[in-house]
């Protein structure tokens, strides 16, 4: 065969998908024949091993060698194994005691798990976001499991007197084989089974599982939750690495860390486009859930800080638009002009426009028609105020003219249009003002 093969052997090394742990992979290897084994499933209490035959030949009744890829077999124990610190932790932070869990009847229950050799998935029941100090509680507390370096121990028990060790985790409406394996991190299950209801069980994860584990938690070197998200209605998600991956997660969001607090000091003048920029650096970097949160809380208080400094700035700016505004209004008044055409560059903000209108009237009485052109050059306004007789409408219509057609907006004493592309024709509208005549 050269295509995909699938092969029974009487005994295999080879773990198969099941209890939300991946499969093996590897080869088979016989006299002139090898099979690269890319996938490992039970089918009718056998192991069904699949892949494709990369050489020779090979018939039933052949020997072979099973070759497990243990490189990424202890790539994935690590992973496994702290699902289950994971879920203890997860029980003690969120609802203490092993009575009060019981108490919540259904809360906090494993609701599915995916271990392969980049990560660990696990689901379970809540009613709502785990907030953002849970998560760094039992991120500690795992962590601290490993730093404790506790055994992992591992012992096949009859099923019901399994079921009788204390705070023993399972998954609701598992079916388990009889006899079970019992895997517990830092207590002996010898020593669960014969006190089986000692409480002192409680301070370790204890649950039924055949899959591959550590020996030992030091084993795992580091926990990292990536994500803690909701999938379902009562139903979330954590991601988290572990080892070398939650190392490196583990120090870029000390590096995350150094670059927000590097822009806290920098003057209010430099910050904006900074921090834009970190902003999206910061989105696109793998980091922990609990160092991202913290660092956006910290992005927010920036944020805070740039937008007060953007609503002084432009304070400022309105204020010196208005006395710009004034002191041409003085000037008109000491010619006694009763019709005043101003020029003040402040863009196109319609709001400002009738603050300065409004303090210009109050140096100086007089019909008003105000000229205002924007920094990219793109677009220009015109704004009217009027008293007597004269119409704002007729004369904004009048000064935009040489434009082209522009929608005027405003009835009677006030008006304004603003006109689009046609900068250059910004001095021709004025000159139309000048010489409107009602």
């Amino acid at each position: 065969e050269t295509g995909p093969v699938g092969i029974v052997v009487d005994a295999s090394p080879f773990y198969p998908e099941q209890g939300g742990q991946v499969n093996d992979t590897g080869s088979l290897e016989a006299t002139g024949a090898s099979i690269n084994v890319g996938n490992a499933q039970i089918y009718g209490g056998y192991i069904l091993h699949t892949g494709t035959v990369s050489s020779g030949t090979l018939k039933v009744g052949d020997e072979v060698t099973c070759a497990v890829d243990y490189d990424r077999r202890a790539l994935i124990a690590p992973n496994h194994t702290m699902t289950h610190v994971f879920n203890h932790a997860l029980r003690d932070v969120l609802c203490g005691s092993v009575e009060e869990w019981e108490a919540m009847g259904g809360l906090c229950d494993q609701k599915g798990s995916l271990v392969d050799s980049e990560k660990m998935r696990f689901d379970f029941s809540w009613n709502g976001p785990v907030s953002p100090d849970k998560l760094s509680a039992i991120e500690q507390k795992v962590n601290t499991m490993i730093e404790s370096e506790f055994p992992v121990y591992n012992l096949t028990v009859g099923l019901e007197d399994a079921q009788k060790i204390y705070s023993l985790r399972s998954v609701f409406g598992e079916q388990y084989p009889d006899p079970v394996r019992v895997v517990a991190v830092g207590n002996s299950v010898e020593d669960m089974k014969a006190d089986p209801t000692n409480k002192l069980w409680a301070s370790g994860s204890i649950e039924f599982c055949g899959g591959t584990h550590l020996t030992n938690t030091k084993e795992a070197e580091k926990f990292v939750i990536l994500e803690e998200a909701g999938i379902a209605k009562g139903v979330r998600r954590v991601v988290a690495v572990t080892r070398n991956r939650a190392k490196e997660v583990a120090a870029m969001g000390i590096t995350m860390k150094e670059k927000c607090a590097a822009l806290s000091v920098l003057p209010d003048s430099e910050l904006a486009g900074n921090l834009k920029e970190f902003q999206k650096e910061l989105e696109a970097a793998t980091i922990g859930t609990v160092d991202k949160t913290a660092i956006k809380e910290d992005v927010q208080a920036l944020i805070k800080r740039q937008n007060k400094y953007a609503k002084q700035l432009e304070k400022e700016a309105q204020a010196k638009f208005i006395e710009a505004a004034k002191e041409q209004a003085g000037q008109a008044k000491e010619a006694k002009q009763e019709v005043v055409l101003m020029r003040v560059d402040f863009g196109t903000d319609n709001k400002l426009s009738q603050g300065i209108l409004k303090a210009a009237t109050k140096v100086h009485k007089a019909s008003y028609i105000l000229f205002s052109a924007t920094d990219d050059g793109n677009r220009f306004g015109v704004y009217s105020t009027t008293t007597g007789e004269r119409d704002a409408v007729s004369w904004v219509s009048a000064a935009v003219k040489p434009a082209g057609d522009c929608k005027v907006n405003g009835k009677g004493a006030n008006a304004n249009c603003m006109v689009i592309r046609k900068n250059d024709k910004l001095e021709d509208c004025m000159a139309a003002a000048e010489a409107y005549t009602p």
